[in-house]
């Protein structure tokens, strides 16, 4: 679960089950489980990000929608104060989708505006919910930043496609993170 902190953070806690046979998959609120110890490999949980988000993409194209989405967070004069790039991952551990996660506030509440990239395009979820219920944090800055400046960094790479090896959502998170600077420079 998460815990926000006096900055308006989000930090995780880890739950350590109270009765562990093999790893923590294999956990039931029981007490430990039936299940024979299981081999090297032999269990790859699909927990976290789907493993149709990153072979089959993100769902359907939303980049006009998220331009629009950041012109009317600009007409109600809002400012990005953090940026994240948040790394969820799935096949049981053997590889990782990165997700960019702009923070902001919305009168009391703490808004993620969440950008996901794969290979359909790109989507985005904006909301006070946990971004990445099972992600981790891995890079994260505090900012100043206007939708407008985000609008500007997007159309740069707009027109791109999704390339597993040269273009993909690590990438794009990445180049999106670096692009937002950061408060103090």
């Amino acid at each position: 679960f998460w815990l926000k902190s006096h900055f308006g953070w989000r930090v995780g806690l880890l739950k350590v089950p109270a009765a562990c046979c093999h790893s923590p998959s294999h956990w039931a609120p029981s007490g430990p489980c039936e299940r024979p110890r299981c081999t090297m490999g032999a269990v790859l949980p699909l927990d976290g990000v789907g493993i149709e988000s990153v072979l089959e993409g993100v769902g359907p194209d939303r980049r006009e929608q998220l331009i629009a989405h950041l012109d009317a967070l600009a007409g109600q004069r809002v400012k990005f104060s953090h940026v994240a790039v948040w790394r969820e991952a799935f096949l049981g551990g053997a590889a990782d989708h990165h997700t960019l996660v702009y923070e902001y506030s919305a009168g009391r509440r703490l808004m993620s505006l969440k950008i996901d990239w794969g290979r359909e395009g790109l989507s985005f979820t904006d909301s006070e919910d946990d971004p990445c219920p099972s992600g981790d944090i891995i890079r994260r800055k505090l900012i100043r930043l206007r939708p407008e400046e985000v609008k500007k960094h997007l159309l740069e790479v707009k027109d791109w496609d999704y390339v597993l090896t040269t273009w993909n959502c690590q990438h794009f998170s990445a180049h999106l993170f670096d692009q937002a600077g950061g408060a103090f420079e």
